[in-house]
């Protein structure tokens, strides 16, 4: 027991380091590339607008753009802030105007202000940033759908493998309420989606020698979910990861396969909410505010049930959910 606490806290602190380093160093890139392809593509979002739906009238095909603007603001602007503040302080440029595309095209303006967005790691920076020195906007979402059909093959390739035929199409009806021309074309919905998908492959790969460190993989997943995700669908993340532990663990009986399901889940709340709290502390060092109480705030008004006049219910929430899923 004294060693596995050892190892999730190594695990976890190793983490916080690195993450914290790879975030610095991608400040650190050279910006003339990045600011050159940031303004190939920003013609690209302007002509799609913020929330472009792929099929008229079917708000579940309604990507995100307003957020890829935000990711991409953040990739280009290079403050004049010292390092550590630039990496721990995510500066992005804005006006008065409420939507982000705008905030995108007008970012050498005057009236844009450098404003903080530090309550989120902003890890996906990491491999942006390295995108962007060599391509834009729309040829990063080529490679995106490329590396998600990738992905989804060499999963299914492994399930037959492992003599898992009958999961295949389970597995495919799932992915439909993730459809590629949605997800591979949106920087923000990729950022737990491929992620998910490598850590699927893991567990698939190395179920029979990894098989008793699962509790490690999903605290993995829940600190990378952390650092990567703009609170987009982070329980997607552990959802898929229980199914296939499940799945790999068909000679348990119900009460150990219940047993195991809720450490697993209880091991990705941790390295999630661990991985967020670090960064709050470490951005409040650095930036001597209280970026905890921005963030506590935000969260609270995240899950209200109200907004100005109006209200709802959480059963209002499914309903809608549900009439906007794939027909």
């Amino acid at each position: 027991m004294k060693k596995t606490l050892f190892t999730y806290i190594t695990a976890f602190l190793c983490s916080v380091i690195g993450g914290s380093f790879l975030l610095a160093a991608a400040y650190a890139l050279p910006q003339r590339s990045i600011d050159k392809h940031v303004e190939e593509s920003v013609a690209v979002l302007a002509e799609e607008g913020n929330y472009p739906v792929e099929t008229p009238g079917i708000l579940g095909t309604m990507r995100d753009n307003y957020t890829d603007a935000i990711m991409l603001n953040m990739a280009s602007y290079d403050s004049k802030y010292p390092l550590l503040q630039k990496a721990f302080g995510n500066y992005k440029k804005r006006n008065s105007d409420k939507y982000a595309v705008t905030w995108l095209e007008h970012r050498n303006d005057k009236d844009a202000k450098s404003v903080s967005y530090a309550r989120y790691w902003h890890g996906y920076l990491v491999p942006l940033k390295l995108l962007l020195e060599v391509f834009n906007y729309q040829q990063i979402r080529s490679l995106i759908i490329f590396t998600d059909l990738l992905l989804i093959v060499w999963i299914c390739l492994l399930m037959q493998k492992k003599g898992r035929n009958r999961y295949i199409f389970p597995f495919l009806i799932t992915l439909m309420f993730f459809p590629l021309n949605i997800v591979g074309k949106s920087l923000q919905f990729s950022t737990v989606f491929i992620p998910v998908l490598l850590e699927i492959l893991v567990m698939l790969k190395y179920e029979k020698n990894f098989h008793a460190q699962y509790g490690l993989l999903f605290l993995f997943s829940g600190i990378v979910t952390a650092y990567l995700d703009l609170l987009t669908y982070p329980l997607v993340s552990v959802g898929f990861l229980l199914c296939f532990a499940i799945i790999s663990d068909e000679n348990s009986r119900c009460f150990g396969k219940w047993k195991n399901m809720v450490g697993y889940t209880l091991s990705w709340g941790i390295g999630y909410g661990g991985m967020w709290a670090s960064k709050w502390l470490i951005s409040s060092l650095i930036l001597r505010e209280n970026v905890l109480k921005n963030a506590v705030d935000t969260a609270a008004f995240r899950v209200s049930t109200s907004n100005g006049n109006d209200t709802w219910t959480h059963m209002d929430v499914w309903k809608v959910n549900i009439s906007n899923s794939p027909k």
